[in-house]
């Protein structure tokens, strides 16, 4: 199992850095019996995305973390709520619906690049990847600065296919 949480003791919600949450854990003792342990759960980050994990969430309504991304970012678990359409915001930029799982909420921002992003997501979950597919895909993102995931899953995907 991954260790995604760090024991801090005493810490007051409002300061905890920026998707962070607070978790009780049940821990064996050396007694044999159990002690809850509050503990300090951090976001993934993207290599963790990349290798397939999801973050387990309980849902609280009073802590909200919002996380302003690109579509490279957002986790594979939240791709089928995304919407092509789009808002234009004050900013004079375009951003696809906002989603929302459990206590994140992501704002996704649209760029010229989705396309791509698209192409590539698809055809690295595909039962019979195209691995000429993904490396022309993932070459063209790669020149355009693309980070993400997604983009790190397909550079493990090609050199585990080399």
């Amino acid at each position: 199992m991954m260790e995604n949480t760090t024991q801090l003791p005493e810490v007051e919600s409002q300061q905890l850095k920026h998707g962070y949450f607070k978790i009780k854990l049940t821990k064996l003792n050396e007694n044999k019996t159990h002690d809850i342990v509050e503990s300090i759960a951090k976001p993934l980050n993207q290599e963790e995305l990349a290798d397939g994990w999801l973050q387990v969430l309980k849902k609280n309504k009073k802590l909200i973390h919002h996380f302003n991304i690109y579509l490279s970012q957002l986790p594979m678990n939240l791709w089928s709520k995304v919407q092509r359409t789009f808002v234009k915001s004050t900013d004079d930029n375009e951003y696809y619906k906002k989603i929302k799982f459990k206590n994140y909420h992501y704002t996704i921002k649209h760029t010229e690049n989705d396309e791509l992003i698209f192409k590539l997501y698809k055809n690295i979950l595909s039962k019979t990847p195209n691995l000429e597919t993904i490396d022309e895909l993932y070459k063209n993102l790669e020149m355009k600065r693309v980070k993400g995931w997604l983009m790190i899953r397909a550079h493990n995907l090609l050199l585990r296919k080399l």
